[in-house]
């Protein structure tokens, strides 16, 4: 039966009659006319299958949490935008619905999750606001970046330029440097876990399968091979072998994605045949810390960092900074900037207010 929902945004009207709800997460939908999706109040509704979603009835709050709309959704639940009610920040909330969230090997993994996360503090590494379980599962508060992912960036399998290549792996690399200084190994390194935000800054997210390396044989058989087969190096399918190294050749695909636009599954061709810029030093420092055998890669990722971006210098745009690149590329593909001078340094900071005021007022929460 339909329910009547009205958008939030833009008070449309809506005869919702299919929900997303219980089994997945509260309920949600999407308005078709400014195609903002959110989520919505069961309460005094008993749509027929919808029962179940009666656990998130109340007002669609968390601990203090107000839920906007849906941002992702992953192996382990949900992350939802969310406004913290006392103070009116925006947050991103990743959520353990109640149907799992004293299932004890996801329990262990979420719980793990946020101890790695609070013991790493870095501007590249996705930091944590909160944490706890109510009535409504477990959940976990993080910061909300406007922007994109990697993965969406790269949508259209276009290769990106050098410049933007190099924007984006410098603090990327920085960032992952630190989580092994802190002797932790992400294991899920991917496009879709790097945020390009707004602000232009790179955000590595989503610690939901990282461990620490002196607990690493604390792992099940099961746990060990988790992870997105085509990043995955070559001696943790075949050995069970995770080190540092591991998430370096994960880094290197990634990077050999952006170059060439290709994500290959093992065998990697010269990246010059699709990116005939790039430095033959470049191209010789990515194919090493792609090798097969660990031992024959880079010792750290700042080395392997190092050696690919020295050739880059003269041959990139060293006259913008990384984080004006970077903000560029977060940019949504929607016409909703118009700005007097787009290629200048000033230009660009002034598209990135724009952004996120944009994004924020799209999202009902002003700016």
């Amino acid at each position: 039966m339909p329910v009547d929902v009205t958008c939030p945004r833009c008070d449309a009207e809506l005869a919702v009659t299919s929900l997303i709800s219980g089994e997945q997460g509260p309920p949600y939908t999407t308005c078709g006319q400014c195609d903002l999706t959110f989520l919505f109040d069961f309460t005094g509704l008993d749509p027929a299958g919808t029962s179940s979603a009666v656990e998130y009835a109340p007002s669609v709050r968390i601990e203090g949490y107000r839920l906007i709309g849906v941002l992702a959704r992953g192996g382990m639940g949900y992350v939802y935008s969310a406004v913290n009610e006392e103070d009116g920040q925006l947050i991103a909330l990743k959520v353990l619905p109640p149907r799992v969230a004293n299932w004890p090997p996801l329990v262990a993994r979420f719980d793990r999750e946020i101890r790695l996360m609070r013991s790493v503090r870095h501007p590249n590494i996705m930091e944590v606001f909160g944490a706890g379980l109510t009535e409504s599962g477990r959940f976990l508060a993080m910061p909300f970046y406007p922007g994109k992912t990697l993965k969406a960036r790269m949508m259209n399998n276009a290769p990106l330029s050098l410049t933007e290549v190099r924007a984006i792996l410098r603090p990327l690399g920085e960032g992952l440097d630190q989580l092994h200084r802190s002797a932790i190994l992400h294991r899920d390194l991917k496009p879709g876990n790097i945020l390009l935000t707004a602000m232009g800054t790179i955000v590595l997210c989503d610690f939901g399968v990282a461990c620490e390396l002196d607990r690493r044989g604390d792992l099940t058989q099961a746990e060990l091979s988790i992870g997105t087969p085509a990043y995955v190096a070559p001696e943790v399918y075949e050995r069970g072998e995770m080190t540092p190294l591991s998430d370096l050749f994960s880094l290197a695909v990634v990077t050999y994605q952006m170059l060439t636009g290709v994500l290959a599954l093992g065998v990697f061709e010269r990246p010059s045949e699709t990116c005939p810029g790039l430095p033959k030093e470049s191209e010789n420092a990515l194919l090493i810390a792609l090798h097969h055998h660990p031992h024959r890669r880079y010792d750290t990722v700042g080395d392997f960092i190092r050696a690919f971006c020295r050739p880059l210098r003269g041959l990139c745009d060293d006259g913008i900074a990384d984080a004006d690149i970077i903000a560029e590329a977060s940019l949504p593909s929607i016409d909703i900037l118009e700005t007097a001078d787009s290629n200048s340094v000033v230009g660009r900071a002034n598209q990135t207010s724009k952004t996120i005021k944009t994004l924020l007022a799209k999202m009902g929460l002003g700016a």
